[in-house]
């Protein structure tokens, strides 16, 4: 089972917190999380409100046309603790990572209007 281990071997992580590797014996384990960010809409998540009627009604977030993408690796789940409190209403996780550490990111109408960009 993977733990978090007392260990001399440290990581610089989100904030400039430095924080310990996830070990399991010998081997040290670390995770990559992609911060998608919009820069149209200018904002992705959901929020509430009370209606005047005192009825709580949702609004979904918009749905990203265009934004950029980079790559976080993570070393601990107080790493992830600071990059979930760092993230902003444009904001989004994904879990992995593209092939590029940082790249831009369009909806397919978009890209295939900018003649399909390879970046």
């Amino acid at each position: 089972m993977l733990e978090l281990k007392k260990s001399p071997a440290k990581a610089a992580t989100i904030s400039g917190v430095e924080s310990e590797y996830f070990r399991d014996g010998d081997n040290i384990f670390s995770a990559d999380l992609t911060v998608i960010t919009s820069e149209n809409p200018a904002c992705l998540t959901k929020h509430y409100r009370l209606s005047e009627n005192d009825e709580l009604e949702k609004y979904s977030g918009g749905q990203m046309e265009q934004g950029n993408a980079s790559v976080y690796k993570l070393h601990s789940l107080g790493s992830l603790a600071c990059l979930l409190k760092s993230l902003k209403t444009n904001q989004a996780l994904v879990y992995g990572r593209p092939e590029r550490k940082a790249t831009g990111l369009v909806s397919k109408r978009r890209w295939l209007e900018a003649g399909c960009p390879d970046d």
